[in-house]
């Protein structure tokens, strides 16, 4: 990150003045994560890839936005987000006549990821109680069962089963699966506010053996259900590594 960028982000967040040269994070999956050090301290900044958002964006990330404070304040550990000074959560940035950079700012956890795979059984039984804590904040959200449980078109995987020959027999699975989640849309109910993505790459162990949460960017509404289902396949190992069969605790 060029100098201008990096003083126009500290300026804009009140972060103090930068102290050496930023260092990039590997293992983003779609935005450009810092770190940053300053006079102030040490922060980590997000540079969020939203070259494409819609008209709504804003009005989006702010909803996301309002999820994260609200499990912070009800005790799930989470890196404290920075407000920049006209008062929001994110800050768009124009320097040197560029496009805008959409920003976030937060302190910064010293910590290391976790391993994809099983999860212990004392770390499923935490995430199981960030669960709970996240659902019983009750932010009700109505929801399209066609967003809660979303499939891509039946078509798009017959004509790509024509143009690869090695997916040849895709389709008739496609069409099982389809079948399953059609028949699971008649089963959402009540859909709140939640992480929806909460698995290895989004969890951070700090220094003190606290899991802190991590990337709220694709909290949504969703049956709390599924959110538990979903986790009890990522923590158990059935989509990463081999399954256990330890209880999520919930």
């Amino acid at each position: 990150m060029d100098p201008a960028r990096i003083d126009a982000i500290c300026r804009t967040f009140a972060l103090g003045r930068p102290i050496g040269q930023p260092i990039r994070i590997a293992g983003a999956m779609s935005n450009s994560n810092w770190r940053v050090r300053t006079e102030e301290g040490t922060f980590f900044i997000k540079l969020l890839n939203w070259s494409e958002a819609g008209p709504d964006w804003r009005f989006s990330y702010e909803r996301r936005f309002r999820l994260e404070q609200a499990a912070i304040a009800a005790g799930v550990d989470a890196p404290r987000p920075i407000l920049a000074l006209s008062g929001g959560c994110l800050a768009e940035i124009s320097v040197l006549g560029g496009p805008p950079l959409i920003i976030r700012a937060y302190q910064w956890v010293d910590g290391v990821g976790l391993s994809p795979g099983p999860a212990s059984p004392d770390d499923a039984a935490h995430i199981g109680r960030v669960l709970a804590k996240i659902h019983a904040l009750g932010l009700e959200e109505a929801a399209d069962p066609a967003e809660v449980l979303p499939i891509y078109p039946l078509q798009e995987w017959i004509d790509r089963e024509r143009e690869f020959p090695e997916l040849r027999g895709v389709v008739t699975l496609m069409e099982r699966l389809h079948t399953l989640v059609l028949a699971g849309r008649g089963l959402v109910g009540r859909t709140v506010l939640c992480h929806r993505d909460i698995n290895s790459r989004n969890v951070l162990r700090a220094n003190d053996g606290r899991l802190f949460i991590l990337d709220w960017e694709l909290a949504g509404p969703l049956d709390p259900k599924l959110d538990v289902g979903t986790a009890a396949l990522v923590w158990s190992g059935a989509w990463e590594g081999s399954p256990t069969c330890e209880p999520l605790e919930h």
